[in-house]
């Protein structure tokens, strides 16, 4: 960005110094070609004195474009991995929780079961009924 700016402001200061004046406006001037902001206007103004203006233009919005782009895309790639794993904990920690509920709930009722056959048990040592053959 420096760069263009800096070539843009000696190259095309001459033409329109409201925007190409030093590096600071050529920046800006460089920004609003970045976001597409009337940029047209600008080329063909330094067209008309450099025909071969449009290569500085063009490289400037591929090479922007593109580092602009990779930048959004890792931003939105960055976040929406964050998301998937906070997601993917939340899950994780359900089905843990679900887990636990589902062994508590067998092991009361094993106790339960238990506590019944020894009631079982107790009734029939109690009455004798045993018919073991010793």
């Amino acid at each position: 960005f420096y760069i263009y700016a800096a070539l843009g402001s000696y190259l095309f200061k001459d033409i329109n110094p409201f925007l190409w004046e030093n590096i600071a406006r050529s920046m800006l001037t460089l920004f609003r070609v970045m976001t597409f902001e009337d940029w047209t206007d600008i080329q063909y103004e330094t067209m008309e004195v450099y025909p071969w203006s449009w290569l500085f233009y063009m490289t400037f919005i591929f090479l922007t474009a593109f580092a602009f782009l990779n930048m959004v895309i890792g931003i939105v790639v960055n976040v929406m991995d964050k998301e998937s794993r906070l997601e993917l904990q939340a899950c994780e920690q359900e089905l843990e929780q679900s887990r636990e509920q589902q062994l508590n709930e067998q092991i009361a009722g094993l106790r339960s079961e238990i506590t019944e056959l020894k009631q079982l048990i107790v009734k029939q040592g109690g009455h004798g009924t045993s018919n073991d053959a010793s």
